[in-house]
């Protein structure tokens, strides 16, 4: 006669109630035989979240893991009325904010035909920024105080050139040179948005320049423990044409276990953002195969911020873009020298 086994109460529970980005989850999977028989024999698959690294897992009989598939799989027997209790832990990386992880079980005993499914959803909440200000309760960030203090200058510059050119008349025909001429073709208000926007451009790489530095000269160094990686997808999309166009930059993540002052730490990352990919989605692929789970490597943080971690540190070949916006400057800087002298 054959076994009939049930799974049907089994439950997956979770803790804390409430993650944030960089913060490790435990999945507890209880898993419960509630029929009339013994199961000698249940196949029990998890599989972890998609989104997340797999920090550790205990409960397991010689447990197969595959960190490509993204699953564990083993064989436990269970009694009738039994319980087994599996422990999952899962580290949410420090872009998962806004995303869910969800952990899938499956339990099936083949002789009696009996499976079972079970998930477990939570979502990751973004962590606050460190750094700024609070404003009436609320929390500006280091980047709004950049972005309010460039509008505050662009608004400030643009009144003292109009004050300073009231009555500029422009006349096209009396310069003697092409870049005069276009020059002159260009309005004050104009000229102002071509210059500060060369400028705030260049300020973010200022800002990734200095990261840079600081990442060699003052960011400590510690081992990290690679506990796994993905490549995270970012889309851009280009209005240029009609229907627009997306292009996706692939970026290599590493989820990583480290000590900071003697504590356990947990976050993720890989490099300091001015690396340029080369060989798009497949170049990064191989890029992140070269990193081997449970590998220890050196790496960096930062101090201020020791869940900012990179494996790789230093200057990259971004800056290269830096000089896009160089014509767009030299061009609303004549604009504002041509508007001054016309009126004087």
């Amino acid at each position: 006669m054959s076994t009939q086994p049930a799974f049907a109460a089994t439950e997956i529970l979770v803790s804390p109630p409430a993650l944030r980005e960089a913060d490790v989850a435990t999945f507890i999977v209880v898993l419960r035989n509630t029929g009339q028989d013994d199961a000698g024999a249940v196949a029990v698959r998890v599989e972890w979240p998609l989104m997340g690294f797999l920090v550790d897992a205990g409960g397991f009989d010689a447990p197969n893991v595959d960190h490509a598939a993204r699953r564990i799989e083993t064989t436990v027997p269970l009694a009738r009325g039994a319980e087994r209790r599996f422990d999952v832990r899962v580290l949410a990386p420090r872009d998962s904010g806004g995303d869910t992880l969800t952990l899938a079980v499956r339990a099936a005993h083949y002789t009696s035909g009996t499976e079972h499914w079970d998930r477990k959803s939570l979502t990751v909440e973004t962590r606050a920024a460190s750094g700024g200000v609070d404003v009436g309760g609320y929390r500006v960030t280091t980047a709004g105080i950049a972005v309010l203090a460039w509008l505050a200058v662009t608004a400030l510059l643009w009144l003292v050139v109009r004050a300073r050119t009231p009555r500029a008349r422009r006349s096209p025909e009396q310069d003697s040179s092409i870049g005069s001429a276009i020059a002159s073709r260009i309005g004050p208000g104009a000229a102002v948005a071509a210059v500060m926007i060369a400028i705030g451009f260049w300020s973010i790489f200022g800002v990734m320049a200095w990261r840079d530095y600081q990442s060699l000269t003052r960011w400590p160094e510690t081992t990290c423990t690679i506990l796994g990686g993905r490549l995270s997808a970012q889309t851009t999309t280009r209005t240029g044409t009609r229907l627009g166009t997306d292009t996706t930059n692939y970026v290599p993540v590493l989820g990583l276990r480290y000590m900071v002052d003697g504590r356990e730490t947990f976050s993720s990352g890989f490099d300091t953002g001015s690396r340029l990919g080369i060989g798009g989605q497949g170049g990064r692929t191989e890029e992140l195969n070269a990193w081997t789970v449970g590998a220890g490597v050196p790496c960096w943080y930062d101090p201020a911020d020791p869940l900012d971690i990179v494996v790789l540190r230093g200057f990259g070949g971004a800056y290269l873009f830096a000089l896009l916006p160089l014509p767009v400057f030299l061009l609303g800087v004549a604009g504002l020298r041509h508007a001054l002298a016309a009126s004087h």
